[in-house]
């Protein structure tokens, strides 16, 4: 299913329990790219008060597979490179996918998290492998 909508953005959400339970929104999703976002809640933090690396790994994964699954194919994660380069303790995440290379199976994505203030919080290479 190709999610063009901010109504198919929302019922997707919903059927989908990991990405409601951890308050992840999908903002777009084009051919070859994709935005989605977090709003930093209590559970977001590690015990420093930072927003946590996982989170910023999950936004990642998440927004390369929305801009994987533009093509209307379904994809798993193969493989992830995260470089983590700083933090925030509040505010909103945008992770914001690009498609790099589509091949016949897999395609490469990278991907970048910010913060409010579009500080560089996490780059991403993920590939994503076609499921069908």
């Amino acid at each position: 299913m190709i999610l063009r909508t901010q109504e198919d953005f929302r019922s997707y959400e919903e059927r989908n329990g990991f990405l409601s339970n951890n308050h992840i929104h999908i903002d777009s999703v084009l051919p070859e790219r994709s935005a989605v976002s977090v709003r930093i809640v209590p559970e977001s933090r590690n015990a420093a008060g930072f927003v946590h690396g996982g989170l910023l790994m999950l936004l990642a994964d998440v927004a390369a597979s929305q801009t994987a699954m533009a093509d209307g194919r379904q994809y798993v994660t193969q493989n992830t490179f995260v470089s983590f380069l700083s933090s925030v303790r509040e505010g909103t995440l945008t992770a914001e996918g690009e498609t790099v290379r589509r091949g016949k199976k897999t395609v490469l994505i990278r991907v970048r998290v910010c913060g409010e203030t579009q500080k560089l919080l996490a780059d991403a290479s993920v590939t994503m492998m076609c499921t069908g």
